[in-house]
C-alpha cells in the first residue's frame, strides 16, 4: 500500500517535508490528515507525521533545556544553534520554528534568540549587588563610563554579556560601553 509506505518513511523523518516531495496524491494526503497519520504545517505546504513531530518537540525541549542549564544568563540560544542540534536545513526549520512558537513551545526573541517558555534570567544577590554598582557607575559618568574591561572586573563575564545580551548596555567599540539611553541621545 503505497499510502503506508510513505507514512513509514515519514515517521522515520527528522522533520517535515514539502508536500510536493511526498508521492501520494491530494487525495491520499487528505486522507492522512483527516485521520491524524499526517500533521499538515504552514497551510499544508509541509507535512510532518505525528511520531516525528513529537521526537522533534522533544529534542527542541532537550536542546533549549541544556542550552539554559549551561547558560543561564543568556536570554536564549541562537536560533542558528537550536537548527544545528535539531540537524534541519534552513527552510524546514523556520517551518518548525514557527509552530513550536504557535503552540507555545518556545519563545522566539528579536536578534535570532529562541528560548524556552519558563527560562528567565535569573541573578543571585551577589551578582544583583554588582549590577547596581556597575550601573551607578554608567549613571554617575555617563558619557565617560567604564570600560568594558572595568565592567568585567565589576561584574564579571557572564554577567556583562548577560547585560549586552539583554540590551542594558550597548557596546560601541572593543572597549566602549553606554547605556541605550546615552547612545540615542548621541545619534
Amino acid at each position: 500500500d503505497p499510502l503506508r509506505i510513505a507514512l513509514n518513511d515519514l515517521a522515520g523523518r527528522r522533520g517535515p517535508v514539502p508536500r510536493a516531495s511526498i508521492r501520494l496524491d491530494d487525495d491520499q494526503i487528505a486522507a492522512a490528515v483527516s485521520t491524524g497519520e499526517l500533521l499538515p504545517i504552514d497551510g499544508g505546504a509541509w507535512l510532518i507525521h505525528p511520531d516525528a513531530w513529537a521526537r522533534l518537540v522533544t529534542r527542541a525541549a532537550r536542546a533549549l533545556g541544556a542550552f539554559h542549564a549551561a547558560e543561564p544568563l543568556r536570554v536564549g540560544m541562537p536560533r542558528d544553534a537550536l537548527r544545528s542540534r535539531l540537524h534541519l536545513d534552513p527552510e524546514p526549520f523556520e517551518v518548525v520554528l514557527g509552530l513550536l512558537a504557535g503552540e507555545g513551545q518556545v519563545i522566539v526573541l528579536e536578534g535570532g534568540i529562541v528560548r524556552a517558555p519558563d527560562h528567565a534570567v535569573r541573578y543571585t544577590a551577589a551578582q544583583e549587588d554588582a549590577i547596581r554598582r556597575l550601573l551607578r557607575e554608567f549613571d554617575r559618568a555617563p558619557y565617560a563610563p567604564p570600560t568594558a574591561a572595568q565592567a568585567r572586573e565589576i561584574v564579571g563575564d557572564a554577567v556583562l554579556n548577560s547585560l549586552l545580551e539583554r540590551g542594558e548596555l550597548v557596546r560601541i567599540s572593543d572597549d566602549g560601553l553606554l547605556r541605550p539611553d546615552v547612545l540615542r541621545e548621541w545619534i
